[in-house]
């Protein structure tokens, strides 16, 4: 909850050694600007625009720094502007960002659930397409398997047949095939 600050400190916008119990800093042009947890807002550094009299502000939840200018967003929704304002950027007179501070941990809440439930979408998509891929190659081993045995029993039916008629060369070719329909059963299973 410290503050470090290094860089040109002409103007003091570097003496942040003391501050203490911190959420944000933040840093404009030549003023650095600080939001407390307790929701106050503490800034030094150059002032000619009024960039840093932010002393009296209460219930922040987050602040910015432009150039000669400082922002602050209330727990209310509402903003606070100090600061030069020479291109209107302090205009900001009923700016309400939201109803308050609980709408945004809602919106946060509902966020983070729907993110969760896209996670856990996509995980079930993939469990379920890992599953379905598995099923497919488990139909195909079992439809290769299927083959493979009816192939083997058409060509060990055949071997009596042909016992004596042809010697040797037809009957090396179906025991060969047989071996390598038992090779490849063996590594379907």
């Amino acid at each position: 909850g410290t503050a470090v600050a290094v860089g040109e400190n002409d103007s003091g916008q570097c003496d942040v050694s003391g501050w203490a119990d911190l959420v944000a800093v933040v840093a404009g042009s030549r003023h650095t600007v600080g939001l407390k947890a307790d929701g106050t807002a503490v800034a030094v550094g150059e002032n000619d625009s009024g960039q840093c009299d932010v002393s009296g502000w209460t219930d922040l939840v987050a602040i910015a720094a432009g150039l000669n200018h400082t922002v602050g967003l209330k727990v209310d929704g509402t903003v606070v502007t100090v600061g030069g304002n020479d291109h209107n950027q302090c205009n900001v007179g009923g700016w309400k960002l939201f109803d308050n501070y609980k709408t945004i941990e809602a919106e946060r809440r509902v966020a983070v659930e729907r993110a969760e439930s896209k996670r856990k979408a996509a995980k079930e998509r993939a469990e379920a397409e890992r599953k379905a891929a598995a099923e497919r190659a488990e139909a195909e081993r079992q439809a290769k398997s299927a083959s493979l045995n009816k192939e083997k029993t058409n060509l060990q039916a055949e071997l009596p047949t042909i016992n004596g008629l042809f010697p040797g060369g037809k009957r090396r070719q179906i025991e060969a095939r047989l071996a390598e329909i038992d090779a490849e059963l063996q590594k379907l299973q």
